[in-house]
């Protein structure tokens, strides 16, 4: 369980920097 939680969380993380490198379309990343 503990490393499904982690692979979760780590995708968020990936994910956040994703959106924070490329800032140009804040609806997509609400939707």
């Amino acid at each position: 369980e503990s490393e499904g939680e982690s692979d979760e969380e780590e995708t968020r993380q990936e994910e956040e920097e994703s959106f924070d490198l490329i800032p140009r379309t804040p609806k997509e990343t609400v939707s």
